[in-house]
């Protein structure tokens, strides 16, 4: 159960800063409340966070598996890892050359799902898929870099991890 005494992240929070989480982002272009790189170890406590946001980050992580641990790492027993993403076949997953892979729903498996079947992969990281779900979100029509570009609405991935 989280307690007083338990963080909540919000990774890569770029111009979504929220009230109420430490806001975490590499650039310091932005405002956050800390700022490290998810690509090398995490500034965080074991067993110290309730909960991860990490929205439009993934597919920006070169060592997914790094990036796993440390949320694994981090979490509390139960707590979650919120994750939405450009669906893998969208114009905008392939269309951002800052993008280094593509998800669909399939990706998180060796961690949920498949955790026996994929031992090499997950490092012991395991998590229940509590729920997933795929959409168009147009709210990114009102991003003024993705306006110009003719998108009015990306094709979404949305899954919601909680660690074991």
């Amino acid at each position: 159960m989280p307690s007083k005494s338990h963080i909540k992240l919000n990774l890569g929070c770029c111009l979504d800063y929220r009230p109420g989480y430490v806001n975490v982002d590499i650039s310091h272009e932005f405002k956050a409340d800390q700022y490290f790189d998810f690509e090398l170890a995490w500034p965080i406590n074991d067993c110290s966070v309730s909960e991860i946001i990490a929205f439009h980050i993934v597919e920006h992580i070169m060592d997914l598996r790094h990036f796993m641990r440390e949320s694994h790492r981090v979490l509390i027993t139960t707590g979650t890892l919120h994750i939405k993403c450009p669906w893998w076949s969208g114009h905008w997953a392939v269309g951002d050359p800052t993008h280094v892979r593509l998800i669909n729903d399939m990706t998180f498996n060796p961690w949920s799902c498949w955790f026996d079947r994929y031992p090499h992969i997950n490092d012991g990281c395991r998590f229940y898929q509590d729920f997933e779900k795929f959409n168009s979100d147009p709210g990114w029509g009102k991003d003024p870099f993705l306006n110009k570009g003719g998108f009015s609405e990306i094709e979404e991935y949305e899954l919601l991890l909680r660690k074991f």
